[in-house]
């Protein structure tokens, strides 16, 4: 998973994800996502979120999507295996709290204002995420979700929504609370 700092409309096809990677496996599928709901202003926006599948995996693939905000929070590849089992591998982006005006957080508070939900967009991040989670599940698809919470995953809001739809943070379930540390915030 990657943060994408670029409005990829205004990036030329040769400069896309899929095209200056195309050669660095023998098969790749690419499922990508980022703000659409703003006109762009410059090629630099921060947020969004990626997910390569490359050489087996990619012929595999049998549906890719995103949060359907169009907000470039999640992105999602769907996979058929032996016996027409589905997993669905989810590639998600949370923002930090508010810090400024050109954050991700800033982006998305300001859509959410345009069509009148007034929520926190760390708040709407979440109930979204666990809803498309579940209609997946609901679908019959297994779950694996890589995510940047910006959230301690031992105890929070996050850690709670994921909990409750039986997924488990496997750093901490291989590692328990004295696990590595993911980010030099939590390196204490």
């Amino acid at each position: 998973m990657a943060e994408i700092n670029l409005d990829w409309r205004l990036v030329k096809e040769q400069d896309r994800l899929p095209t200056r990677t195309r050669e660095w496996w023998t098969q790749q599928h690419v499922s990508w996502a980022h703000n659409r709901n703003s006109e762009p202003r410059q090629t630099r926006q921060y947020g969004g979120s990626a997910l390569f599948s490359i050489d087996k995996a990619a012929h595999r693939v049998i549906g890719k999507g995103c949060d359907e905000s169009n907000l470039g929070r999640w992105c999602w590849s769907r996979y058929q295996g032996k016996g027409n089992q589905t997993l669905r591998i989810i590639t998600a982006y949370r923002p930090n709290p508010p810090q400024g005006p050109y954050t991700v957080y800033a982006q998305q508070n300001a859509f959410f204002h345009t069509i009148g939900r007034d929520i926190c967009p760390r708040q709407a991040f979440l109930a979204d995420l666990t809803e498309d989670i579940t209609k997946f599940m609901e679908e019959g698809d297994h779950i694996i979700l890589t995510i940047d919470g910006n959230s301690d995953m031992k105890k929070s809001d996050l850690s709670t929504a994921l909990n409750k739809l039986s997924l488990k943070e496997a750093i901490l379930h291989r590692h328990g609370n004295r696990g590595p540390a993911t980010h030099k915030r939590n390196s204490l």
